[in-house]
């Protein structure tokens, strides 16, 4: 299974990658985790965590300027009806 966890340079994503490290070599899952805000890593995961901050507005002002994204979030949740864990 391969995760994408979104780097938006905004979020709380080093205690992200060890919570799912942690529960995953608990339950003996093999699962690759990437930090990436690459679309294309993005569209070719199989679930996404979106990582947060406390503050909607200024996360979505970051996910905002990175090209392609939005598009991809939508593509992936709305079309392909991907899982998404928004936190």
């Amino acid at each position: 299974m391969n995760i994408a966890i979104i780097d938006y340079e905004s979020g709380n994503i080093s205690s992200v990658i060890n919570s799912f490290k942690t529960v995953c070599r608990n339950q003996n899952i093999k699962i690759k985790i990437e930090v990436t805000s690459d679309p294309k890593v993005i569209s070719s995961s199989d679930k996404i965590i979106l990582p947060g901050q406390g503050s909607f507005k200024n996360c979505t002002e970051s996910l905002l300027k990175i090209e392609g994204l939005k598009d991809t979030l939508n593509k992936f949740v709305i079309i392909d009806k991907k899982p998404l864990l928004g936190i």
